[in-house]
């Protein structure tokens, strides 16, 4: 993808999708791919075009950095305006002490772990690790070792939580005392 252009590869072939607004993140949700848009709202890609699934007002303008499912409906991480469920067609977002620090940080990156717990890494203040209700359980930053705050990416392998950032990368330990830049 890029922010102007959906690209699949489809049936030997490649689908090119030009939505009306910038392509902000996807995310595969249920096998579903789920295209978010700055000013449109969130589409998924069903027979070689994007369908409307969220267009709820609050979330236009938004930027959409990942959505996973949830029981009771859908998770949604923005970069700067927090956490949000989307119930049963309503947006409500989520009071919670990691929503009200991403608003803060800038968040780029968004994962849930098997357990439930979630890590958000940040543009401004590295990586935040929380339960599955949002509260912080640990916190790192260039303060504690990191050779910087921006967190490009970050996947789970091992229970070890990997961290790409702008200037190499890092590997904690989510089962230890330790973490590795």
């Amino acid at each position: 993808r890029s922010f102007s252009t959906l690209y699949v590869y489809e049936n030997d072939k490649i689908v090119k999708i030009k939505p009306e607004s910038t392509i902000i993140s996807i995310s595969i949700v249920r096998d579903e791919l789920l295209v978010s848009t700055l000013k449109n709202g969130v589409f998924h890609y069903e027979h070689a075009e994007l369908q409307p699934f969220i267009n709820a007002e609050g979330i236009k303008n938004k930027k959409i950095v990942d959505i996973i499912e949830k029981p009771q409906g859908y998770l949604i991480a923005t970069a700067l305006n927090g956490l949000y469920n989307y119930i049963n067609g309503e947006l409500l977002p989520i009071n919670s002490e990691i929503s009200v620090l991403i608003k803060q940080h800038q968040l780029n990156v968004f994962t849930q772990l098997d357990n439930g717990n979630m890590a958000f890494g940040t543009i401004k203040n590295g990586i935040y690790y929380t339960n599955s209700r949002g509260d912080v359980l640990f916190h790192l930053s260039k303060e504690e070792g990191l050779f910087n705050n921006t967190v490009l990416n970050q996947f789970v392998f091992k229970e070890n939580l990997w961290l790409s950032l702008d200037n190499g990368v890092a590997l904690i330990d989510l089962n230890g005392d330790y973490a590795f830049f």
